[in-house]
């Protein structure tokens, strides 16, 4: 009897590799985007507890307000960027990811129907052989 044997084992095998390294790659992206996301909210967090008083401020007191404002608008117009930027390889890292479970996905499809295709080939043999006994077996008993 023949022993199935997948013909594309080594692509299915380096197709997997390369899904769990899309895996890895997409898990760390969303890490990064998760950490980017706290940094923000914390940044901006910080600076909504800083009391804005304008009443009856000197000319310097609201010069000093105006630049606090605008070094904090700055900081969190940068911790936004770098969250749209998280979110940008975060979503091509899933893609990526996808794109590999599907080359898997096919290679696993194709594996089943060969393996199911040599299993029906194996029984058409047995039968093939059990049909060849009984008929020598039949012929025999004629000639006795």
């Amino acid at each position: 009897m023949k022993r199935y044997r997948f013909r594309l084992e080594t692509v299915l095998r380096v197709r997997r590799l390369e899904e769990e390294t899309a895996r890895l790659e997409l898990l760390t992206a969303n890490t990064r985007l998760a950490d980017a996301c706290a940094r923000r909210d914390a940044a901006a967090a910080h600076y909504r507890q800083i009391p804005i008083e304008l009443g009856s401020c000197s000319t310097e007191e609201l010069r000093r307000t105006r630049q606090r404002a605008e070094l904090a608008a700055a900081t969190l117009g940068a911790r936004q960027a770098t969250v749209d930027e998280a979110a940008r390889h975060a979503e091509a890292a899933r893609e990526a990811w996808m794109a590999a479970v599907g080359r898997v996905k096919v290679l696993e499809r194709l594996d089943e129907r060969r393996r199911e295709e040599h299993r029906l080939e194996l029984e058409r043999d047995e039968t093939r052989f059990l049909d060849d006994v009984g008929a020598r077996l039949r012929e025999e008993a004629h000639v006795h």
